[in-house]
């Protein structure tokens, strides 16, 4: 088992995004629509990541989470067609989810999956969703190779920019993330229940 104390992250994201102009779009009623919406943290509270590796016979099972506990900030702004007044929306978050698993000899580490929990960029204007974001694969992943395991220190970090078309908007996403973590002890009672799975 492998765990990890957060020490410190932050994180940066910005999403401009349009209605696409298609069926799906005129369907949704959401042509027209443009707007940002950013969210992100400069530090965090606390936070962690474990990742347990169980081989049972020929095969390895993998259990991993994260967590990140913050004081983060999501502000929305989303212009309708025909000039109206904006639709605003700020809203404070405490936690990020992170999606941790085992890809071939390597971790990887996500954000925002909407399999885990309600995602951090949501408001209640009209715009594209965690979930459209993550089906597009406008995120990226952060990645912990097998050597980077057993390092008394980590620091993970990647900086995108790719363009998203999901549903019935298109748009590009920023997205900056850096996590700096410190290796930790595994206490023996939770090895030893570990190893009863």
């Amino acid at each position: 088992m492998f765990a990890w104390d957060m020490t410190d992250a932050s994180l940066s994201e910005h999403v401009t995004f349009q209605g696409d102009g298609g069926p799906a779009c005129r369907q949704a009623g959401v042509c027209g629509f443009n707007g940002t919406v950013d969210y992100g943290f400069g530090g965090i509270e606390n936070g962690d990541l474990e990742v347990v590796l169980l081989h049972r016979r020929h095969r390895v099972q993998t259990f991993a989470a994260g967590e990140i506990f913050e004081n983060s900030l999501t502000k929305a702004t989303v212009n309708p067609p025909g000039g109206g007044p904006a639709c605003t929306e700020q809203a404070l978050h405490h936690v990020e989810i992170l999606g941790v698993r085992r890809v071939g000899h390597r971790i990887r580490v996500g954000f925002h999956d909407p399999r885990l929990f309600t995602g951090p960029i949501r408001s209640y204007c009209t715009q594209p969703s965690d979930a459209d974001l993550w089906h597009a694969r406008a995120l990226p992943y952060l990645w912990i190779g097998s050597r980077e395991l057993h390092r008394k220190h980590l620091t993970l970090s990647v900086s995108t920019t790719r363009p998203f078309h999901s549903g019935p908007f298109a748009g590009q996403v920023a997205f900056q993330a850096t996590l700096h973590m410190r290796r930790i002890r595994i206490p023996s009672f939770l090895l030893q229940f570990l190893s009863g799975l």
